[in-house]
Formats: structure tokens, sequence, C-alpha cells
């Protein structure tokens, strides 16, 4: 016995285990002291080899423990911890059964939660926060029919490698307003983000690769399909092309001109404001949901650093104003219908303009990241590994992290989607009269039909139409003031509009020129000063 009055862990073993043990040891060293006496140079080697092999050992060992208490202290103990509450047991007696591998993210992997006598809670939590400290997908198997009582989890199968887009119309269907499907999870059950609730602002941290592109088109296919307008930003040229030329979406694709990509999400900015102001004078008020996608969100910092360098002036800020515009949507936009969905290669506070802006992303997904990546924008142990199948993300939702294949679909379905969508909204949609198909070239084309003129027959005359009546611009008060409609600023006629005798907007919210030109001329105190002018002689 330990003097303590402990036994010790030698203790426990076998009787004929510690026997053969001890046994062991007195052969293997009168042996050596036979050796010692008949072959001098035997017994050396033999005793050299002996003590390396044990070096070898105890280096394994120590290694081994000190992995051990690591992995002990970073998982097991927090895990023991976590689980107090919901199994109503003591941290250190749940810790002494609680069993977890290392190598959590590996297929064969089983951790098994002891559950305390006379326990009847609830087995949801227990499941849910396993599953949020071990992260991904598992199965709990609860064996409560006899002593000892446990639930081991194990892991869940993978998503399906691929997820056609015609796999999933029927689910994006039943899609209720403000929610997509974003992939589906091992069990093939669709997952949805959702706009409205609980996520109104979606990070993205997907390395090269990835699958960013084809993602972004399936959120932006489904939210136009709700009738949501998209604005969108795209400093690599072709990441949004299917969407170019859908009604109700814009499409900035030159990093050459990073000022109109500002002023696209400065008017995002200010149109948020304007419905905030009519939101006010209204409570009833719903507005189209209206989301900004900003892609390639690395470059697009780099690319506004520079030319931030170019334009400003002594006394400016070092950071780009357009982060402050950002900061604002992020901040503000639920309430107006208005979310943002911004995707990076690596989603630092550098790349997110040093506002600290990374919070502000309730929904993230992350696919081919690194540990760092993990860190950074989770910050839970274990850290899954990640899988480099192109469009397979993990989704960390508050607590949750759920491994989805995002759907797959080409330009073609996409934009043939949206336009029917739209079609369907009743938008003017305008075919492609130069498209052709994938692969046929143009003297294909020409042999594929021959035609035959007759003198005699009727001609086909070609009229060309007559030009669409282009409607007359609107603008809001924001605008107004930036196009100097009226010499005002935008919060002074913000204020204005608050008086009575201000022009009511339209249904689009909106106001013509010269609705607001004939207020200004009329207004209470412009009338004032013609008075004082005519009165001085002027």
């Amino acid at each position: 016995m330990h003097p303590t009055g402990r036994a010790r862990r030698w203790h426990y073993r076998p009787r004929i285990q510690r026997a053969a043990i001890r046994w062991g040891w007195t052969a293997a060293a009168a042996g050596e002291s036979y050796l010692g006496i008949t072959s001098p140079a035997l017994a050396q080697g033999t005793l050299q080899t002996a003590t390396g092999s044990a070096v070898v050992w105890s280096g394994y060992k120590t290694s081994e423990a000190a992995l051990g208490f690591a992995h002990r202290r970073r998982v097991v103990r927090p895990l023991a911890k976590a689980l107090s509450r919901p199994l109503e047991s003591d941290p250190v007696n749940i810790m002494r059964d609680l069993a977890v591998p290392v190598r959590t993210d590996r297929a064969s992997a089983v951790v098994t939660v002891p559950v305390p006598d006379g326990w009847h809670g609830d087995r949801k939590a227990v499941e849910s926060v396993v599953g949020a400290r071990l992260g991904g997908d598992w199965e709990a198997d609860w064996r409560m029919h006899q002593a000892p009582f446990t639930v081991q989890f194990t892991r869940s199968p993978e998503p399906p490698g691929m997820v056609k887009w015609a796999d999933i119309q029927g689910a994006i269907a039943d899609n209720s307003p403000g929610e997509v499907i974003v992939g589906l999870n091992s069990r093939s059950k669709p997952v949805r983000g959702d706009f409205v609730r609980e996520e109104p602002m979606w990070g993205l941290s997907i390395g090269s690769g990835g699958g960013k592109s084809v993602f972004l088109w399936s959120v932006a296919a489904q939210l136009i399909a709700q009738g949501a307008e998209i604005v969108g930003i795209d400093p690599k040229y072709v990441s949004l092309d299917p969407l170019v030329g859908v009604p109700g979406v814009t499409i900035h694709n030159d990093p050459r001109n990073v000022e109109a990509m500002w002023q696209a999400i400065r008017e995002f900015r200010e149109e948020l404001e304007d419905r905030f102001d009519q939101w006010t004078q209204d409570r009833s008020l719903e507005f189209v949901r209206k989301v900004l996608i900003l892609e390639e969100g690395n470059m697009f910092s780099d690319i506004s650093k520079d030319y931030w360098r170019e334009v400003k002036k002594k006394g400016d800020p070092a950071s780009p104003p357009v982060w402050g515009d950002i900061a604002a949507i992020l901040r503000m936009g639920r309430q107006a219908n208005m979310n943002v969905i911004a995707v990076f290669q690596r989603m630092d506070d550098a790349a997110t303009g040093g506002r600290g802006l990374r919070d502000s992303f309730g929904f993230r997904m992350l696919g081919r990241f690194t540990w760092q990546a993990w860190r950074m924008l989770v910050g839970t142990n274990p850290i899954p590994r990640s899988q480099k199948r192109r469009g397979r993300f993990i989704v960390v939702d508050g607590g949750a992290h759920t491994w989805v294949q995002a759907p797959y679909a080409t330009e073609e379905e996409i934009r043939s989607f949206c336009l029917t969508a739209r079609e369907a909204q009743g938008w003017s949609v305008t075919p492609d009269v130069t498209s052709r198909g994938a692969g046929e070239s143009d003297q294909e084309r020409s042999d594929a039909v021959s035609v035959t003129c007759d003198a005699d027959a009727p001609r086909l005359v070609l009229v060309k139409d007559e030009p669409a009546e282009v409607p007359a611009p609107r603008f809001s008060l924001a605008a107004a003031a930036r196009e100097g409609i009226v010499p005002m600023t935008a919060d002074a006629l913000r204020q204005a509009k608050r008086r009575a005798g201000f022009p009511a907007p339209g249904e689009d919210g909106k106001w013509a020129p010269e609705e607001l030109q004939d207020w200004f001329q009329n207004r209470p105190s412009a009338k004032t000063a013609v008075v004082e002018k005519e009165a001085s002689g002027e």
C-alpha cells in the first residue's frame, strides 16, 4: 500500500500479472549476471540494448503524458465543467470516467460520458454540449439499462460528396422568407441560414478553390427568388458573372475603379438611413430585402488601402472611410431588412478595416481553413480537421457546428433560375439573344441550317423597336443632396422631412427632383427671405 493508505495502480493489476512482472525482472537480472561471467562482451551489448530501449520507451511515455496533460487541460476538463450543469453532477466525478480521444476528428472516434445514477434530465442538452465542445455531428447512444450508465457518442457519417442544384429545388420551395439552404448535412437534410431572426450578417472564411463563388451564386439565387435585391462587390472580375444583367442586381467588378465600389457601398448605407427615416414615421412599413455581397474581402481591403493612400489628404483618417459605411450597415441593417454577406480567404481584423467587425457576423462558415483561422473565428477545442473537398463547409451558428456539402450549380442553371424568378415577380426580363450553345462554333451553326431564298416570296423586313420610355429618375434624400437637386445636406433634408409641408415620398420611398425643388422654393424660410429682400429694396 501507498504510505498515504491509498491503493496505487499497481495493486489493481491481476495477481498473476504482478507475479509475471516480478519473475520476469528476476530472470532478466539472473541472466545478465550469468552472461557477465560467461560472455562479458555479449552481456555488455545486451545491457546497452536494454538501456537504449528503456530510454526510447521512457521518452514515448513522457511525450504521451505531456500530450495527454494538454488534452485534459484543453478539452476534457472544460467539457466536464460544461456537462456538470445538464448532468447535475460535480465536474470532478464526471472527469474521472469521461473518455475523450485525442483525435476526435477521426471517423472511429468514440466519446464516453458517465451518467449519474438516478439522473432523469434533458438528454438534448447533453448532446448539444458535446456537439458544441467537440464540433461536428455526433450520434448519441444512451446506455441506461444497467449500471454503469453512460452515453456514447460516435461520429455521424459525412455529408454527401455531391449535391446538385436540381436536388434541392423542392427544399428551396419550402424556404420561409429570409431563409436559404446552405447545404445538406450528414443525413442529407437541408441546413438553412436565416437572415431574419438570429443571423442577419454572414461572414465566410474559405480558402482558395473552396467553392465560395458557386456558394454565393446559390445563396443569391434563393434570395432573388424571394424578391430580394442584390448589390455585389467583386474585385475578382468574374466571381458573380451569372448574376450580371439580372434585374434588381447591381455588380461592381472592376478593381481599377475602387471609387465606384465605395460609392455603391455608400449608397447602400444611405438607403439604410432613408429606410430608418421612413420607419420612424410609419412603424408598419415592411421593406424589400436588400443584400450587399462582398466577394474576395481580402483583395477589396488591399485595393481600398492602396487607393486611399493615393487620394487621402492631410488630416484624413488612416483607415479608408468605406469601412465606416460597412460598419454602420453591419450594426444597423437588420431592422431595415438590409444584410451583408462577406467572403474572405482570411477574415482577420486587418482585412475588416481594423474596426473589430468580425463579431458582427453572427453566422459563419469555414472551408479549407487553417487552425489559426479556427482559433481566430471560433476559438473552441478541439479544432476539427479541415476537409479539402470543394464545397465542404462547417457552419458555425451560435454553439452548433455542422458540416455541410454546399449545392453545385452551373452558371446557366443559376442565371436561368434567377431570370425565371424575376419574370414571375413582374420584372421586365430581356432574353440574351446573343447566347448560343456551349462548345458550338459559328461554322457548326451555319452548317446546321440551310436557307434557300425565293425571289418571289414575301421578304421579311426587320423593323427596329421604338425605344422604351425611360421613367424619370427619382432620388432618395441622400442622393438628392449628393446630386445637388437642392442645396441642402442629407441630414438637413431628413430634419425637414419631419416638419409639416414636406412632400410625401412615392411607393419606392423616393422623390422626383421637381417635388423637392418646389418644396425648397416654397418652404417658409425661403418666403421669409424673399420678403426681407424686397423690403430692403435689393
